[in-house]
């Protein structure tokens, strides 16, 4: 097999594949960041116009940042990235939601690791190589992502900086395995190992054109279900539990889950109390264009009948239905993207 190699020139290959990684973060940030933080920008604006409380909107950006990129962007990329940020985020049942949907992201690609960059960027096992060779990459790479860029965690709300962040930081571990498999001291299956883990992976398969649409628009259906999204979870945090003597404090848990808190007792009697915050009219009629909008559902998702809104724990259950069926339903923008190095003569090595 290594003289196999030698005689395929894998040196010549290895340098090819290093120039080919600046075309795979091109066309990562054309057809995915880009237009995605377009959309993103959109639906944030229309959803601040419609609510009165902008200033607190702004305070909650890294959650819908999280909700957006976690739901709403179909791709590996996107969900990569919200992993990153979900140690930011404070709402359990948003979590949960969120986390459900990135696994099953990576489910379909089969694809996990908590160094998503790494594996984002290198397919396959490393621990094929020889021991020393692979002891000796694994911390190449560790220590490139101890010192690589940050994905911004303290300013999550800065969506494009952390996308391109994300995608430079796996140009990096890409081009640094191609640079190890070149020049260290390696034979020549494990430097053909490290080429086919390159060029076999995610990072080096980019989407061939964009898959939110041509052009984004306030009329694009990404950007629907993006503001959507951010309504469901208004709706989701609209919950509060007030105990005997103590203020009342956000509900962290599932509506649905079994152990979702009840009012209990009466009057004077009372030991605690589930409340749940009132939605403005305006509010209520943009969710019911929306929801319409994105489900093609004749019935109205907020039948207000009054001026206003109050929320209950059977509508809370439904956004979170809303929010499942959206992370599904991106399912339509999800692609594995096609290599741009084809080359089956190194696929057999092991």
């Amino acid at each position: 097999m290594a003289q196999y190699i030698d005689s395929y020139n894998i040196f010549q290959k290895i340098s090819h594949a290093y120039r080919i990684t600046d075309n795979a973060l091109n066309l990562w940030n054309r057809h995915i960041v880009s237009p995605y933080v377009d959309a993103y920008d959109f639906a944030y604006k229309n959803y601040l116009k419609t609510l009165k409380e902008a200033e607190e909107a702004e305070k909650q950006r890294a959650e819908l940042a999280f909700l957006a990129l976690s739901l709403c962007g179909g791709s590996l990329l996107a969900s990569a990235v919200a992993l990153s940020m979900r140690s930011a985020i404070s709402s359990y049942a948003l979590k949960v939601i969120c986390n459900n949907n990135m696994n099953r992201t990576f489910e379909m690609v089969h694809y996990a690791s908590n160094r998503n960059a790494i594996k984002f960027a290198i397919a396959g096992a490393i621990g094929a190589l020889g021991n020393e060779a692979s002891t000796a990459i694994k911390k190449s790479l560790e220590d490139n992502v101890k010192g690589g860029t940050s994905l911004k965690l303290m300013e999550p709300w800065k969506m494009a900086d952390s996308m391109r962040d994300f995608t430079n930081h796996s140009r990096a571990i890409a081009q640094k395995a191609l640079s190890f498999a070149e020049s260290g001291d390696l034979s020549m299956r494990e430097r053909g190992l490290i080429y086919k883990n390159v060029i076999n992976s995610q990072f080096m398969r980019p989407p061939v054109a964009c898959p939110y649409g041509e052009q984004i628009t306030e009329d694009s259906s990404i950007v629907k279900e993006i503001e959507l999204g951010f309504y469901m979870r208004l709706i989701m945090n609209s919950d509060n539990l007030k105990k005997r003597a103590s203020k009342a404090t956000s509900i962290d848990i599932s509506p649905s889950d079994s152990n979702y808190p009840k009012t209990i007792g009466m009057g004077r009697g009372q030991l605690q109390a589930v409340s749940f915050d009132r939605l403005e009219q305006p509010v209520v009629d943009r969710i019911n264009e929306l929801h319409k909008g994105v489900t093609q559902k004749k019935e109205m998702f907020i039948d207000s009948k009054w001026l206003g809104e109050r929320m209950d724990k059977a509508t809370l259950i439904q956004a979170e239905k809303v929010l499942i069926d959206l992370g599904k339903k991106s399912d339509k923008y999800r692609t594995q993207g096609t290599p741009l190095i084809v080359d089956p003569k190194v696929q057999g090595l092991q």
